[in-house]
């Protein structure tokens, strides 16, 4: 089961503890029910129907029904594709959300791709001179400094017009990117037994019954074992199941006290307008078998065993 199930599930069983011990009334209660909701992933509302204790899942704004806890579906984040800008791209056309790995490296200023050109082209240069002016170097001689300067005045000239936005075929538009932002409303928080708590309960799915199941009391359910153990037919008549094949399933529970075995109990559960119970044979921290009741308070305040399975 989620954890978002699992918590409106532990509520909803605290929510009903209180309420049968008073410490909330029922108008509160249904109220406080009213908010226990979880969304999945693919926008079903779930809560929980009070009468019954199962789950109900519905779209908004459409009456609920009754689902299986594994069709919760699991929140996923979707993918934004992000727009890598090109090295070179100046700062601010580069978008401000973009992760600082991702950021391209800014262009170096002009005078510094000067320099560089002009180290590069001075080198080679000098190397060049050097190995095809030694049929002329008499003839040169005396004036290669004042070449030099010429040549790298020169090259200085060509990097300079070749480093400008506009000149040259270097020059190149980079249209500014942009990362889509998406905008998360803010989440509505309601308080509670608030008014508008109690008008948003008109909103989840399903309806909301009058009034929520009384579980029996520890000293109720005693006497019920007690009197199944018992053997005597005329008290057990009217709290025994109506259906044949439902008194032949419960023999199990009502020779086990006969065959030596001791009947114990499991913590009581709502199940719509029933209780459902397990009864245990022997120890009850090892039982020998285990049977799930579901019983039902008649008229005059007994319960009747309604159906019995093997658990």
């Amino acid at each position: 089961m989620h954890p978002e199930l699992m918590r409106i599930e532990e509520q909803y069983l605290s929510l009903v503890a209180d309420l049968q011990a008073g410490h909330i009334g029922q108008a509160d209660a249904l109220a406080v029910l009213a908010n226990l909701t979880a969304v999945d992933g693919e926008g079903w509302v779930w809560s929980i129907d009070p009468s019954t204790g199962e789950f109900l899942r519905a779209l908004p704004g459409q009456p609920g029904a009754f689902a299986d806890p594994a069709q919760f579906s699991v929140s996923r984040l979707p993918v934004v594709p992000v727009e890598v800008p090109p090295h070179g791209t100046p700062a601010h056309q580069v978008s401000e959300y973009l992760h600082p790995n991702l950021r391209p490296t800014p262009p170096a200023p002009a005078v510094e791709r000067a320099g560089q050109a002009l180290s590069t082209a001075a080198g080679s240069i000098v190397s060049g001179i050097g190995g095809a002016a030694k049929p002329v170097r008499g003839l040169l001689a005396g004036r290669g400094r004042s070449v030099l300067v010429v040549l790298v005045a020169v090259v200085l000239v060509a990097a300079l017009v070749a480093g400008r936005p506009g000149g040259g075929e270097s020059g190149t538009d980079v249209s500014p990117s942009s990362v889509p932002t998406p905008t998360v409303p803010p989440p509505t928080i309601v308080i509670p037994g608030s008014e508008d708590a109690v008008s948003s309960a008109t909103t989840v799915p399903g309806a909301v019954p009058s009034s929520l199941p009384a579980l029996p009391t520890d000293a109720e359910l005693a006497s019920f074992l007690e009197l199944l153990g018992s053997g005597e037919a005329a008290a057990l008549a009217p709290r025994l199941p109506e259906s044949q094949r439902e008194r032949l399933e419960l023999l199990p529970v009502l020779g086990a006290v006969r065959g030596g075995l001791a009947l114990s109990f499991g913590a009581p559960r709502l199940s719509g307008t029933d209780v459902l119970v397990q009864v245990r044979a022997g120890d009850p921290e090892s039982p020998l078998r285990r049977w799930s009741l579901r019983l039902r308070r008649d008229t005059a305040g007994g319960w009747v065993v309604v159906s019995v399975s093997r658990a």
